[in-house]
């Protein structure tokens, strides 16, 4: 997982920590990586300058707890 605080975003750190992981992957002789990103994220953009394109599309469904309530999160 690669994320920056929002308190810290719009400061490069994420682009840097991409780089890092990907020179990490290059030296591990890695052919190709691969990641996933939520539609609307702002990071998509800098993915896209990165060369990541879209190859599919994942689909999810929220599961309720297991007492019967619905999961919290939108």
């Amino acid at each position: 997982n690669l994320g920056v605080a929002p308190a810290a975003q719009r400061r490069g750190l994420g682009r840097a920590l991409l780089g890092h992981a990907l020179r990490g992957a290059r030296a591990a002789g890695l052919p190709r990586v691969g990641l996933s990103v939520a539609d609307g994220n702002p990071a998509r953009r800098m993915y896209d300058e990165a060369g990541f394109r879209p190859v599919a599309r994942v689909l999810t469904v929220p599961l309720p707890a297991a007492d019967g309530s619905p999961d919290p999160r939108p």
